[in-house]
């Protein structure tokens, strides 16, 4: 197949960043890549406060987004439910991992999604539209906390 048609086979780096750069500016996300020796990543932000920025990763085995979200103090002193309400969202999620680590008053909530390295138009957007949905799981994460510490209506 050729880059023309929205594919890139054999592996090649510099062709898939150039079509999904294209591809996310599409949707309004603004692309940074650097070059780590051979396993460039991005930064891949949107001006939306509904859509988590994240990193995107590529290498000749596997391609990775990720994101970091930092709990403070609140959700920290409530580890158990913060830790019941990631069980949940990794039952019901089909693409997103989370996990969770916590340290000196604060919780690192890692969303993590690995896919076969290559660029094809329809799966890549497919994966997007997934990962926007699962990330919405982080949102009900903190606001389960937040709704449980404030009692039931």
């Amino acid at each position: 197949m050729s880059e023309v048609d929205g594919n890139a086979t054999p592996y090649d780096s510099v062709i898939m960043r150039r079509q999904m750069t294209e591809h996310l500016k599409f949707f309004g996300y603004s692309v940074n890549w650097v070059d780590d020796d051979e396993r460039p990543w991005a930064s891949v932000t949107h001006p939306s406060v509904s859509r988590w920025n994240f990193m995107l990763e590529i290498s000749p085995y596997a391609m990775t987004v990720g994101t970091v979200v930092v709990f403070g103090e609140e959700e920290t002193a409530r580890k158990i439910e913060v830790r019941e309400a990631i069980n949940v969202a990794n039952r019901k999620s089909r693409l997103v991992r989370y996990s969770i680590s916590c340290e000196e008053g604060e919780c690192l909530i890692r969303m993590q999604a690995a896919f076969p390295p290559r660029y094809i138009r329809e799966e890549f957007g497919a994966i997007l539209d997934q990962w926007n949905s699962e990330s919405q799981d982080l949102d009900h994460v903190r606001e389960s906390v937040h709704s449980d510490s404030q009692g039931s209506r």
